[in-house]
């Protein structure tokens, strides 16, 4: 009988019994069918990028160049900060503000490889289609 993604099918490892094995463990990062990401250019304003935010419920968002790619995340938290410390301004690019420090991960990436991931990162960025958000 299944109940929620616990399977009586779900794999269990050489030497593992069924008590030591996590419901997840066998999955993939694209069978948590996670939405497209909406990702913002280094060269938004922070008040828009507070405003996407808020608007669609993120508390971050991926900060990608076209010729440079991926370049790191902002977050609101930081976001909201540096500007409350008056360490920026609401039109300063979000690019002086993006945490770089985040691990890159396919879809098909296991889920017990990315939670060994996360013993060390707070997060990772999945990596695959996008949204993107243009400065206006």
């Amino acid at each position: 009988m299944e109940q929620g993604f616990a399977s009586s099918k779900i794999l269990v490892a050489p030497g593992m019994s069924r008590a030591q094995q996590e419901w997840w463990e066998s999955r993939n990062v694209v069978d948590l069918e996670l939405p497209t990401p909406m990702t913002v250019p280094p060269t938004m304003e922070c008040s828009q990028a507070i405003e996407i935010m808020n608007r669609y419920g993120f508390d971050q968002l991926p900060v990608v160049d076209e010729a440079e790619g991926v370049l790191g995340v902002v977050t609101l938290g930081t976001l909201t900060s540096k500007l409350l410390s008056r360490q920026c301004q609401a039109n300063d690019a979000v690019r002086h503000l993006v945490f770089r420090q985040c691990r890159q991960v396919p879809l098909s990436t296991p889920l017990s490889e990315l939670h060994r991931y996360f013993r060390k990162d707070a997060f990772c960025l999945v990596v695959a289609g996008q949204r993107s958000f243009s400065s206006t």
